[in-house]
């Protein structure tokens, strides 16, 4: 069993990987940075001077580097499962951030503006991996 893991590991483009790893980590960059800056800001409760916290950002950089590595996995099945994989990760990802939400914030208006914000980077980030592994 281990040695079909390492198998499937060693099989992985790597270099696809660690690419979008990078590139979805600087979408995320101009995500909060640029295009919801304002919002997420506001919503989250942070003022303008605040600095960027550094440690979330490599823990962010480390989250995506696992999700292109599963994706990636995901990409070596047949086309069918490869689809079906692909459609169950971004169901979890929208349902277990909103619940999530839901839980922090309550059932309101911030809670779901906060949640369209963050899953939808997530989604996007999703999109652009699957992307450059499956077709790059």
């Amino acid at each position: 069993m281990i040695n079909d893991i390492l198998s499937t590991l060693g099989d992985l483009p790597w270099l696809h990987v660690v690419v979008s790893a990078v590139i979805v980590f600087l979408v995320g960059w101009v995500w909060y940075g640029v295009l919801f800056r304002d919002q997420y800001m506001k919503l989250m409760g942070k003022k303008e001077d605040e600095k960027d916290n550094w440690l979330a950002m490599g823990v962010q950089l480390l989250g995506l580097l696992s999700l292109a590595i599963l994706i990636g996995i995901f990409s070596l099945a047949e086309a069918p499962l490869s689809l079906v994989s692909m459609l169950g990760l971004v169901a979890v990802v929208l349902l277990m951030s909103l619940a999530g939400f839901l839980f922090q914030y309550g059932n309101n208006k911030k809670a779901l503006h906060v949640w369209g914000i963050i899953s939808g980077y997530e989604v996007v980030c999703i999109l652009i991996i699957t992307a450059i592994i499956k077709f790059a």
